[in-house]
């Protein structure tokens, strides 16, 4: 059995400017688990969720993916195993959630942005994996942030 937390944060401190806004935290994402990132507005949840997926170096501390200090990865290798999908600024009127879910799959494409019946799969286990079946072909405007 594999110990190595999928993503871990440890001692993490980053923040914008002078202004420091996460400090020394660590934070453990266990696989096969939901994590809840709560708290008022301004207290942090999008800076820890910055500085999980590399958008946000940590000043002090160190992510880790997979055993791995993050910074290790290329980008490309880190779009293919983190993705963050923010409320705003709203995607295209009219896209789907269905093509949306697909824009996730780019960087597993080739030169021309084109994907096979695994690429299909992987889309389809997605959408199912998190219960959006039903919303697959509603556009994403259209739809709640929650």
């Amino acid at each position: 059995m594999n110990d190595v937390e999928p993503l871990r944060l440890a001692e993490v401190s980053a923040g914008y400017g002078r202004r420091m806004v996460l400090d020394g935290l660590d934070l453990g994402l266990q696989q096969g688990t939901i994590t809840a990132i709560v708290g008022p507005n301004g207290s942090g949840k999008s800076t820890v969720i910055r500085a999980m997926a590399r958008l946000l170096p940590a000043r002090n501390g160190v992510v880790l993916l997979d055993g791995h200090d993050i910074r290790s990865f290329g980008s490309r290798d880190i779009a293919r195993l983190i993705s963050v999908l923010p409320q705003s600024p709203s995607s295209p009127p009219g896209l789907t959630v269905r093509e949306l879910v697909e824009l996730g799959r780019f960087p597993h494409t080739g030169l021309f942005g084109r994907f096979g019946a695994e690429g299909e799969l992987a889309v389809e286990s997605a959408i199912t994996l998190t219960e959006l079946s039903v919303f697959a072909e509603r556009p994403v405007d259209e739809l709640s942030g929650g």
